[in-house]
């Protein structure tokens, strides 16, 4: 279990919510095993791979089932979600996410699970207008 998230980061991109939280979240250097991921625009997160085999499963995420080292988000789109970014010793990340949602009672300023947004409907989309 790696425990609390080192850091708790709101996006800073409005088009790219969950790669930008996630960015900007990432503990900077190499584990022992893993070198820092990348994170793709669509929020997926891909590691290089080493002879040590892939990293273990990230919260929220599914594994590509054709790459071991890549990571497809089960998240949906929301700006009002923080992501924080976990590094183990052995440089494998994991996620926890917060609700930042005031309208959203029993979640906000909690964490929260990717069901728990996919079932959310006061989600805020980056490409839905204000109001």
């Amino acid at each position: 279990m790696l425990g609390l998230p080192q850091a708790v980061i709101a996006h800073s991109d409005p088009y790219h919510p969950l790669a930008s939280s996630i960015k900007n979240s990432m503990p900077l250097g190499a584990g022992s095993v893993y070198s820092r991921p990348a994170v793709h625009n669509d929020g997926s997160i891909e590691y290089k791979p080493v002879d040590a085999g892939p990293p273990p499963e990230v919260n929220g995420y599914t594994r590509d089932e054709f790459n071991p080292w890549l990571f497809h988000p089960l998240w949906p789109e929301c700006q009002l979600r923080m992501a924080g970014v976990r590094k183990a010793p052995n440089g494998a990340i994991d996620l926890k996410m917060v609700c930042n949602n005031p309208v959203v009672k029993d979640h906000f300023m909690r964490f929260v699970k990717s069901d728990d947004c996919a079932a959310c409907t006061q989600r805020k989309n980056p490409a839905q207008p204000e109001g």
